[in-house]
């Protein structure tokens, strides 16, 4: 499972360098980019994330979790990506965000291993300063997600804070 996550770790930073090349010149330098762990929220029990500034007021995020059901169905491992693209509203330093996107993987219940794929949102409050620093997050993280041959899908909300730094 391991190779999995590296690869899925160097996907997401070979993404970065296109996302800030696309940034207009006028554009006022601030931190640009934002790695945080996020517990609970739009990737399930807790989640790495890469955060990357398009401009002054969207953000994509890639994040990756892998964990075990602990006491609740500890034979069930999951792994999760999403990727979503986010709003901000407000500013300077403290945020409203708002984002969607896709988000797929596994989970291995015994020796099987079961794949589906959701719809992720995130709505809630980020804090951010225009350089270097500390980066920190609450909201809820709605979520659909579709059939497969051992789960119906459907909808849930899950909340979630993150804390990390901007650089």
């Amino acid at each position: 499972m391991r190779p999995i996550a590296v690869v899925a770790v160097a996907s997401l930073a070979c993404l970065a360098s296109p996302l800030k090349a696309q940034l207009p010149p006028s554009w006022t330098p601030e931190a640009r980019t934002a790695a945080f762990v996020e517990l609970g929220g739009s990737a399930g029990l807790y989640s790495l994330n890469l955060d990357w500034r398009l401009s002054r007021r969207f953000t994509f995020r890639g994040a990756l979790a892998q964990y075990t059901a602990l006491n609740v169905q500890p034979e069930k491992q999951y792994m999760r990506l999403a990727f979503m693209l986010n709003a901000l509203a407000g500013g300077p330093t403290n945020w409203l965000e708002v984002g969607i996107g896709p988000m797929g993987g596994r989970y291995t219940q015994t020796i099987q291993d079961v794949w589906f794929a959701s719809i992720t949102s995130a709505i809630g409050f980020r804090h951010q300063t225009r350089k270097e620093g500390f980066v920190y997050r609450a909201g809820i993280a709605p979520q659909f997600q579709f059939g497969n041959s051992r789960d119906r899908g459907g909808a849930s909300v899950y909340p979630g804070v993150s804390f990390g730094v901007s650089f």
